[in-house]
């Protein structure tokens, strides 16, 4: 059963890591019209996916389990991910990579940049996990990727109702944000230092023009002085001096 829950998750982002030079080739992709927002609700929910499923083929190389307790893990769910890993030890993947490579053909690439490396970022990997239909032969194509061999796994194309699909829908959407999180861990804390840096530079600025003015005050009041010196200089030489009879 759990290996049935990782061969759900697992094989579509394979399949967007595979299929990356059709991407970079300059064919045109059609996105979904959607907003992956990275909330700490939705990129805990991704994670607890991605660890559960995804990580058994995938590795998150720079995502360490101390980065978990960043987005809401306690440390007792931290301890029941990692094992008998150490807190510093990284995101690597369950299975043998000998395994791996027997059963998709290749090594799974890591996702800790995937979100980076891709056009449309989380709107990408969004985009291409719900891809999915039935074409008019009945077959299970995919409309970001014509043609692809993957397998519609989590059965997107085939959800009976509009409720089963939103509930897809939202599943990847989370995981979507979970990535979007891995491949820039320190964004959130980063915008709201660079707030600090901005009115510091600003109030710098401000003092540094004040500073400007003041010396360029002094240097002209002191030319103004030179020049009235020269002047009154110029003036009583110009007088010639009466001498006595």
């Amino acid at each position: 059963m759990r290996i049935v829950k990782f061969m759900k998750f697992a094989m579509p982002l394979l399949g967007a890591l595979s299929l990356s030079n059709a991407y970079a080739s300059g064919g045109h992709v059609e996105l979904a019209d959607v907003t992956i927002e990275p909330t700490p609700q939705a990129v805990k929910a991704g994670a607890q996916i991605v660890l559960e499923n995804c990580v058994q083929c995938h590795s998150l190389k720079y995502i360490k389990y101390r980065h978990l307790k960043e987005i809401g893990f306690t440390q007792e769910e931290i301890d029941k991910a990692r094992g008998d890993k150490g807190m510093n030890d990284s995101l690597e993947r369950g299975m043998d990579i000998n395994m791996v490579r027997d059963m998709f053909g290749l090594v799974p690439p890591d996702l800790s940049l995937m979100a980076k490396a891709r056009k449309g970022g989380g709107v990408y990997i969004y985009s291409l996990l719900t891809a999915f239909h039935q074409n008019e032969n009945g077959d299970t194509d995919n409309s970001v990727f014509p043609g692809i061999r993957m397998p519609d796994v989590m059965s997107y194309s085939f959800a009976s109702s509009e409720a089963e699909k939103e509930e897809i829908q939202k599943t990847v959407k989370d995981v979507s944000a979970f990535l979007v999180w891995a491949s820039d861990p320190n964004a959130a804390k980063r915008e709201s230092i660079g707030v600090y840096v901005i009115a510091y530079l600003l109030l710098l600025t401000v003092l540094y023009y004040l500073l400007k003015k003041r010396i360029w005050a002094t240097v002209g009041e002191r030319q103004a002085a030179e020049q009235k010196a020269k002047q009154q200089e110029k003036a009583s030489g110009s007088h010639p001096q009466t001498s006595e009879a």
